[in-house]
């Protein structure tokens, strides 16, 4: 892999290295996402299964307890005048208070579900406690309303009032937890998405060095040489190797070296003397070749060899 990825042509490489980081980018985007829809879920449950059902859970307690106030003003013989009006009172909160444990029906599940059932069973017990009662006083039979309002609603008003304090403890408890699991959760969401974007930023700068270090050097290597060999030095070696568009500019400044070292070869020999070199100029452009060539010929010619 890593060899292929030395001998890809440059433009792959940079093309490898912009998806990498894009998909970097995109498992911290899809990673930030996810944790944010974790804490959505954690306040969406929280509103509905604290501040809702606890808002709701006391409007029924008010309404329980305006019920049972209506009750008493009905037994005591001080709003005979007002029986009816109260008797109705008493029967708007009855609707309110089926209304939302309607609505709450469809919401508990789970541990709620069993206290729910409990405290709606106790309900039922006794609103057909205070009917009995209240039909009693609109019947104007008070003494049997005052004993039925006491012996028998009064401890089903307390059963239920004992059940829906029970639930709300328990909406009370859920909603800590359920706090405490979003808490948890900000703080997994905080530290992986800072640890996944730190672990890209070092990954993206290291690709970075990686394919800086498999241009530039040879470049910089290929440079140095030519700064030798343009005060004269020709001892140079370029070992970039890779088949790349860096690797073929090595591989062609190679032979461009190993070409001046020949030139130099036989210009050394022309020096000295020595004149039966043979020059082969690699093609009719090769200006250097066909000048040394002709000016060979030119010398043999001359001394007549």
């Amino acid at each position: 892999m890593m060899t292929w990825y030395r001998n890809a042509k440059t433009s792959v490489k940079l093309l490898t290295a912009f998806i990498t980081l894009a998909v970097l980018v995109a498992v911290v985007g899809l990673i930030g996402l996810t944790q944010v829809k974790t804490l959505n879920r954690y306040i969406v449950d929280m509103y509905q299964d604290g501040v809702v059902m606890s808002i709701d859970f006391g409007h029924v307690n008010e309404e329980a307890a305006n019920i049972r106030l209506g009750a008493l003003k009905m037994t005591s013989g001080m709003y005979n005048d007002q029986l009816q009006a109260i008797f109705q009172d008493a029967q708007g909160s009855e609707r309110m208070v089926e209304e939302l444990l309607r609505k709450q029906s469809d919401m508990v599940e789970g541990d709620e579900r069993k206290s729910f059932e409990i405290m709606r069973d106790a309900w039922k017990a006794y609103n057909e406690s205070r009917l009995r009662t209240m039909n009693l006083a609109l019947a104007g039979d008070f003494e049997k309303a005052r004993e039925n309002a006491k012996n028998d609603a009064a401890k089903k008003y307390d059963t239920f009032d004992e059940k829906i304090e029970a639930l709300i403890d328990i909406q009370d408890r859920e909603g800590k937890t359920l706090f405490a699991d979003s808490a948890q959760a900000e703080r997994s969401a905080t530290i992986t998405i800072t640890a996944v974007f730190v672990g890209s930023m070092i990954a993206a700068i290291l690709a970075g060095l990686f394919i800086t270090s498999l241009i530039a050097r040879p470049l910089r290597a290929m440079s140095d040489a030519a700064a030798m060999i343009s005060s004269g030095d020709l001892n140079v070696e370029v070992d970039a190797s890779t088949k790349d568009e860096v690797g073929l500019l090595a591989a062609s400044f190679r032979e461009m070296v190993g070409y001046m070292r020949n030139m130099s070869s036989v210009a050394e020999e022309i020096a000295e003397g020595n004149l039966r070199s043979t020059i082969k100029p690699k093609s009719d452009r090769d200006v250097l070749g066909n000048a040394f060539q002709k000016m060979v010929l030119g010398l043999r010619s001359a001394i007549g060899e």
